[in-house]
């Protein structure tokens, strides 16, 4: 079976609990942090300081061996900042220290009266990275992608056991104590929003506030709902599509013909030669369904990505799969240069390829365009990957301070009904869906402003959500000029 690197590690959420209750002097005897000085953040011009901080690696063996985390703090501009804004980022596997754009576009306003961390999740970034180069970015043959997850394990210096979410979370909250924080507001984006739901739920005297974008429930791990998900955001695609004059004109019945492509690939793959997004030069390759469902599914992930796709889909019909090509390269190119994927394994195969069977894995993933395809290779790589199933539980939280939930209407990985679902546990908590939107909206338009409100009051009932009306559709590109439907 082949498929791309974007189908085969989609940019997911997923975290669990953890489970642990030592107090905070215990905490603080175990851990050091160390002084602040100048550094630079990727994508943020503005003033960040930064440390190292030393935690143990095994939170049940506190004195044990430590590990070094690297952490970001972007200073209040307020002589008396308030109680600090901690981002938690998604994958799993990215980096907080990469998420500076993030705060140019998202979180000025917030330095006005409060500090922003960036702590790199121990796996990724400077906190002891787990790093694994899985080969070429198009049509992996999943003996090869198995065979890099071998060699990568082989090279670990360290044991990936210890590098799960319940681990990340007890960090969040040592670092609060060096800190000398008695409370801190939490944003999370897609794995970041169950990091952040459960650390509420194991310190909910902590936790000021959470905002979380792009959720996914603790109690349903990755690919329980990922298929139907997806095939929902295909669905809208081709009703968006046939609902605009301009693209229903150039592409009819495009989603009856790209299925029959799919299914006769299904069938037969088919090899073909092309050349190298990269590098230019003639290439073969081996078009397959799961690399066609998985660049759909990717390009899903934005409406800047998203209208390419009918007349991508639409060439691929006729026989050109360049454009296909060009939207996996988009993707894995973002995707390559933010995700440590050994530590996206760590997390994938301790806490939840165990907890769905084969046989659930068929049944959520029936009628829909992609199959269950994912799990099955993730089962497989699971396998190889050296750690153990984790034995800490998956509840929602029900324990949580006021929460403001975001999602988009178009998300093809957490749709608005999982914001629902955490919602219906949660005592104060708002849900904002954005319209025309996708995955991680917190930048769109006035959501801006409306976190920072929040963030400043708690009211989550205040906020006024007509300024995000102005939002509009992207029109779908229905040329090779570029020209919008």
């Amino acid at each position: 079976m082949a498929r791309s690197a974007r189908a085969t590690f989609e940019l997911v959420i997923v975290g669990l609990v953890i489970f642990f209750n030592t107090t905070e002097s215990a905490a603080s005897q175990t851990t050091k942090l160390s002084q602040f000085n100048r550094c630079y953040i990727d994508h943020y011009d503005g003033h960040a300081v930064c440390a190292e901080f030393s935690v143990p690696l095994d939170w049940d063996n506190p004195t044990g061996k430590k590990l070094r985390l690297h952490l970001a703090k972007i200073p209040s501009v307020s002589l008396h900042p308030a109680e600090p804004l901690i981002l938690l980022a998604g994958g799993p596997g990215q980096a907080a220290g990469l998420m500076g754009r993030l705060v140019d576009t998202a979180f000025t306003k917030v330095l006005r009266s409060r500090d922003i961390i960036l702590m790199d999740q121990r796996g990724t970034g400077g906190s002891h990275p787990l790093d694994c180069h899985l080969g070429d970015s198009f049509a992996i043959d999943t003996e090869v992608i198995l065979q890099a997850v071998a060699t990568c394990a082989k090279q670990l210096d360290i044991d990936p056991n210890y590098f799960g979410t319940h681990s990340a979370i007890k960090d969040i909250d040592a670092l609060r104590q060096a800190l000398g924080y008695t409370q801190i507001n939490l944003w999370g984006g897609s794995y970041g929003t169950r990091v952040a739901l459960l650390y509420a739920a194991q310190f909910p005297q902590q936790a000021r506030s959470l905002i979380i974008d792009s959720v996914t429930p603790p109690s349903m791990p990755i690919y329980a709902t990922t298929a139907q998900s997806s095939d929902r955001a295909f669905r809208m695609l081709l009703s968006d599509c046939q609902n605009s004059p301009a693209c229903a004109q150039a592409f009819p019945n495009l989603g009856e013909r790209f299925l029959a492509l799919l299914s006769n690939i299904s069938e037969q793959p088919l090899k073909i030669s092309l050349k190298h997004p990269l590098t230019g030069k003639n290439t073969e390759f081996v078009i397959t369904a799961e690399f066609l469902t998985g660049v759909l599914h990717s390009g899903m992930y934005t409406p800047q990505r998203r209208i390419h796709l009918p007349i991508a889909m639409a060439s691929a019909v006729a026989g050109d799969f360049s454009s296909l090509f060009a939207i996996s390269n988009w993707f894995d190119g973002n995707l390559s240069g933010g995700i440590h994927f050994g530590l996206m394994m760590s997390v994938l195969c301790a806490e939840d390829i165990p907890r769905i069977s084969p046989e659930q894995a068929q049944n959520y993933a029936q009628g829909t365009y992609a199959g269950d395809t994912d799990y099955s290779l993730w089962r497989d790589i699971c396998g190889v990957w050296p750690v153990t199933p984790s034995n800490k539980p998956y509840d929602d939280p029900a324990a949580a301070p006021p929460t403001l939930l975001l999602s988009g209407i178009l998300d093809p990985i957490t749709p608005p009904s999982l914001a629902q679902h955490v919602a219906a546990k949660l005592p104060v908590y708002r849900h904002i869906v954005v319209q025309h939107r996708a995955h991680i909206v917190s930048i769109a338009g006035c959501m801006p402003d409306l976190m920072t409100a929040f963030i400043e009051t708690l009211d989550l009932q205040v906020l006024d959500t007509t300024c995000l009306d102005k939002l509009k559709a992207v029109p779908f590109i229905t040329t090779a000029t570029g020209g919008p439907a």
